[in-house]
């Protein structure tokens, strides 16, 4: 709605008294329908066609994140268990582009995710299920390591002692590394660092 340009000063009050006298209405009627305090339910929201429905499940988005894992290996010895993981999920999320991911985030204080799932529904993730996928990963990320690194070294393993130490290191790492060997630490750790991912 366009309104005409005013020059006069006292011209210029009454239209603004007008329209903050309408935006009051417009409010009050808003607050009647949502009391103060209102907060709507995710998973309705998301159901409701919201947001583009994603164009894969969260078990075909894990199957993509797990064929990834070995070229994230290097980001575990460089790093940790708990980085490697979060670049996978983090590269998996930008091979979606545009689309919509097959996980979100709850209201920031929820600690909540919400997965869409091949019955083309949203549905609350538990803790559990979530560190059952983190350990998904986790066991990826070893049968890698065994497979693409200890197995092709292992005759340097056993005969130089450079390689028992590298070993050694790396082993260390991909079991979560010397602060975050703890199975609830690397979990929470896992669980904050998707939140961040996530839009």
């Amino acid at each position: 709605m366009e309104r005409p340009v005013v020059t006069n000063k006292d011209d210029l009050i009454k239209q603004l008294i007008e329209i903050v006298t309408k935006l009051e209405v417009r409010v009050a009627l808003l607050e009647r329908k949502q009391p103060v305090g209102f907060k709507p339910n995710c998973l309705e929201w998301l159901n409701a066609g919201s947001i583009p429905a994603p164009s894969i499940s969260f078990d075909d988005f894990i199957n993509k994140c797990l064929s990834i894992v070995p070229n994230h290996l290097y980001t575990v010895f460089d790093s940790n268990l708990i980085m490697g993981i979060s670049d996978t999920i983090k590269e998996t999320i930008e091979t979606c582009g545009n689309e919509t991911v097959p996980i979100r985030k709850g209201p920031s204080k929820s600690n909540e995710f919400y997965i869409y799932k091949s019955d083309e529904q949203w549905h609350i993730i538990s803790t559990e299920q979530l560190n059952d996928v983190f350990e998904k990963l986790r066991n990826q990320f070893i049968a890698v390591f065994r497979d693409n690194w200890v197995t092709p070294n292992q005759d340097k393993i056993n005969a130089e002692e450079r390689y028992q130490q590298q070993y050694y290191n790396n082993f260390i790492k991909i079991m979560g590394g010397k602060n975050c060997t703890d199975y609830n630490t690397r979990q929470e750790r896992l669980r904050k660092n998707l939140f961040q991912l996530l839009k």
